[in-house]
């Protein structure tokens, strides 16, 4: 008897040995076949393994919150995707474990730096984050557009001139195969979430930011007056009825929208696009769209006066402060090389590691936007950030509500200054500054600014000043109403073939006169 109840606990503890946690790991839909391909990966790693992995895709547009309440109720999961800038917040709140002790195993340094540096908290060496996927922002064009136009990277090379291009398509009144009118570009001017990532660009080009950095403290920079500049021109082009005539109606997915329906010949959008012309729209791509049909084109980032900068976000891999045992092994196991590769094929955004992203250069339809990362910038690795973001968005929709009431002609100048001073006073407030001190620090050929009716009349002055029109580009070497030749059409063809027929008619005319001309010789 008390060898078989030997032989029963011996048995039962070789079963308790071997049994092993369920992980979990939420992602988010980040394109067509993310989930599909995240869970082949998963199955691949039970397998190598045995160790099971239940998966939970979340909607981005819910994401945030879901997992704030998962950290808050203790029932977060053991790895999770987080946007870059979540990391500062939900690390600074204490709900994500550190990942020094592994790092060397990881091999941290292989990932684009820009995204690096939010893996850990300003101020923190800790690692809480391994870079998986990079958002770059960049501007696509629609090839029939350009192509038949004759537009070029060189005409677009500043923001002024992409403004005279936009101006020239708007005046022409392109249209295009259905009949229906292009316009020149779109802004997310009404309900939208991302214009700190489209604003970045032409403040970072005037040598403004959102922030700075003075004697240790961070602090507001919106006041800047280069950061006031690069706001201007942004502004003016949101508020331009002629290049951007839906701005202030639209978000940035009608913008996107519109654009794939080809009746927007310029989007700043994300690197995903590219990946969904390959996919049907059944299964969430543009395969079966107008710009399939018409072709896709990256253009440079336009430079501005200070520089050329293009903002990059993205999303990393993060493990909850209580995770089980075993969830070092699955991070390690989708950040291995071969599978973020495999990953951001399938979804269209560029990989973190530096040498996938050597290897994607060589496919032209993602040279330019690697190019591009050279001059990538991103947001400060504040905990602050999240809150910072917030305020930012709320600006850009309350100005897009402003410039969207206005009667014709009507100048807001000095509402959408009194915005913008309330920002940065939110701003200063949330880093525990005083808003009116650090203007001086900021910009110190205007330390006599001191009250709010000052600030007020010193942003109204920038806001308020007259652009060059020199500096625009101006083309006209289309008709007025042309109309964007139909897929296997060719505007160049149809060019050459007049000129050809021009050519036989002279020749014709040439030949006659000279017969007519020896004819009269004779008959003398």
């Amino acid at each position: 008897m008390r060898l078989v109840l030997f032989l029963l606990i011996l048995l039962s503890s070789s079963f308790a040995a071997k049994k092993v946690d369920t992980l979990s790991f939420w992602a988010m839909d980040n394109g067509p076949g993310s989930a599909a391909v995240l869970q082949e990966m998963l199955t691949r790693f039970e397998v190598e393994t045995s160790i099971p992995v239940v998966f939970k895709e979340l909607k981005w547009e819910s994401a945030f919150d879901e997992i704030q309440k998962a950290f808050s109720e203790g029932t977060a999961p053991d790895v999770l995707q987080v946007g870059s800038s979540w990391i500062s917040i939900f690390a600074g709140k204490g709900y994500l474990d550190g990942m020094q002790s592994f790092l060397n195993e990881i091999d941290s340094s292989r990932f684009f730096d820009e995204m690096s540096k939010f893996s850990s908290i300003e101020g923190d060496s800790n690692y809480y984050a391994v870079p998986w996927f990079l958002d770059v922002r960049a501007f696509f064009g629609n090839k029939a557009v350009l192509d038949s136009l004759g537009i070029r990277d060189a005409h677009m090379k500043s923001f002024t001139r992409a403004r005279g291009v936009m101006k020239a398509i708007a005046q022409n009144g392109l249209k295009n195969a259905e009949g229906k009118e292009i316009v020149p570009f779109g802004l997310p001017g009404k309900d939208d979430w991302t214009a700190p990532q489209v604003m970045a660009p032409w403040i970072w080009s005037y040598g403004g930011d959102f922030l700075v950095k003075q004697d240790s403290l961070w602090k507001s920079a919106l006041l800047d007056s280069n950061t006031l500049n690069g706001l201007f021109h942004y502004l003016t082009l949101l508020k331009d009825t002629t290049c951007v005539p839906n701005a202030l109606f639209e978000n940035s997915v009608e913008n996107a929208t519109r654009f794939t329906n080809s009746e927007q010949a310029f989007l700043m959008g994300t690197s995903e696009i590219i990946r969904k012309m390959d996919v049907s729209v059944e299964e969430g791509g543009l395969k079966e769209k107008s710009i399939s049909q018409d072709g896709l084109v990256l253009i440079p980032m336009p430079f501005g006066p200070k520089g050329q900068f293009t903002f990059v976000g993205g999303s990393h891999l993060a493990i909850s402060k209580n995770a089980k045992k075993d969830t070092k092994k699955l991070l390690q196991f989708l950040v291995r090389v071969d599978h973020i590769d495999t990953y951001t094929r399938r979804i269209g955004f560029l990989p973190s590691d530096k040498s996938v992203i050597s290897v994607w250069a060589q496919d032209p339809r993602y040279n330019a936007l690697i190019e591009d990362l050279s001059h990538g910038r991103s947001f400060p690795n504040l905990s602050q950030w999240g809150e910072i973001e917030t305020i930012l968005i709320n600006m850009s929709n309350d100005i897009g509500s402003i410039y969207r009431t206005a009667i014709e002609n009507e100048d807001r100048t000095a509402e959408v200054a009194s915005i913008i001073v309330r920002a940065d006073e939110k701003i200063q407030n949330l880093l525990s500054t005083d808003s009116l001190d650090s203007l001086s620090s900021i910009d110190s050929t205007n330390s006599s600014i001191r009250n709010t009716d000052s600030l007020l009349t010193w942003v109204m002055k920038i806001l308020s000043q007259k652009e060059k029109e020199e500096d625009f580009l101006t083309v006209k070497w289309f008709p007025k109403g042309f109309i964007i030749p139909l897929p296997g059409e060719s505007w160049t063809f149809r060019f050459a073939i007049i000129i050809g027929i021009g050519v036989i008619c002279l020749f014709i005319f040439f030949v006659e006169s000279k017969y007519h001309l020896i004819r009269r010789k004779k008959k003398k």
